[in-house]
């Protein structure tokens, strides 16, 4: 699809990309400095833009352990509004290849409405197949990515403007991409995309979903799985290579695990070491609250995000901890 590049870098477009990288953030001090000199920062993005000049800085990292541990690279908030603005002209575009079931990523989708999904699924469906990438993000090809989004984007600037993004990755030679960053949500979410397409479409898969690089089919045929597996970790090597880890199979009366929840037949329920964290989450925002560094505002808005996403689970032992008994 071909959209007029000067749009990306029109004033209108940088100031709402700069307001979706600020909010919420205005105390900290990057976005202060960088709102100080606000008009002529966001001029000097939309010089480099139009002249073709732009070229993102270095990335800031550091490891997060939650649950497990990964480096994240924060991109300095100019390269930030930079990928907004780009993205919010390219957000439907990348959208519309994306199967019904994919829900990472989009617009009323997430994790919730995946969980969700997955339990409609597998209320109809003895048997389960779940799938994931070993080092997903790391794992994702340039070219073959650049070759993707060039399938999709069909101005020629933009095409350079993804590429340059794409290749500021210097982690490895012509592989992975960062953690943290707008843009790559967007690229590791629309790499997996051929694959969807190719279930869906080749083989005519019926009950599948996928969240980021985490897959989940249904069927009432166990050796079917078994199949489908074969043909997943073929067409993920050879189209994509990628490294699928060993499967998951197994009866939806047991759960399949999936986003930190067992997806039953009878119901919805938290994987024991989410439930620690999510507890563990919990008592650090009341000891945040008790020492002042939080609001009573702001710890609510907190506890509210957590407890929202418990609140799919039937736990009784996590009911008891957010106050409230599961029917």
């Amino acid at each position: 699809m071909t959209l007029p590049f000067d749009t990306i870098y029109s004033w209108e477009n940088l100031s709402l990309a700069w307001h979706k990288v600020s909010l919420g953030k205005t105390r900290t001090t990057r976005i202060i400095d960088f709102y100080c000199n606000l008009d002529a920062n966001l001029a000097s993005i939309a010089q480099d833009l139009r002249l073709g000049t732009y070229h993102p800085g270095p990335y800031r990292q550091f490891t997060i352990k939650d649950p497990k541990e990964r480096i994240i690279s924060a991109a300095s908030v100019r390269d930030r509004v930079v990928q907004h603005a780009l993205m919010n002209l390219y957000d439907p575009v990348f959208d519309r290849y994306q199967i019904f079931d994919s829900y990472a990523c989009r617009r009323n989708k997430g994790t919730q409405k995946a969980i969700l999904r997955a339990f409609h699924f597998a209320k109809s469906s003895p048997y389960f197949l779940k799938m994931d990438v070993r080092q997903y993000f790391n794992s994702i090809d340039h070219q073959i990515l650049k070759n993707l989004v060039i399938k999709l984007v069909k101005d020629v600037p933009a095409v350079q403007l993804f590429n340059t993004i794409i290749d500021a990755n210097h982690e490895s030679s012509g592989k992975g991409v960062p953690i943290g960053n707008l843009t790559s949500q967007y690229f590791a979410n629309h790499y997996l995309a051929i694959f969807d397409h190719y279930l869906k479409e080749r083989h005519s898969v019926k009950k599948y979903l996928r969240y980021m690089d985490d897959m989940l089919l249904f069927t009432d045929d166990k050796k079917a799985l078994k199949a489908l597996y074969t043909l997943a970790e073929s067409f993920t090597q050879d189209t994509l290579c990628l490294e699928v880890k060993p499967p998951v199979i197994g009866s939806t009366g047991d759960g399949a695990p999936f986003l930190g929840f067992l997806i039953k037949q009878k119901g919805i329920y938290l994987q024991q070491k989410s439930k620690k964290r999510y507890i563990t989450r919990l008592a650090e925002i009341e000891h945040h609250r008790l020492r002042g560094i939080f609001s009573e505002a702001e710890a609510g808005k907190r506890i509210e995000s957590v407890t929202a996403h418990l609140l799919l689970a039937r736990s009784r032992n996590c009911g008891r901890v957010l106050g409230h008994e599961p029917r």
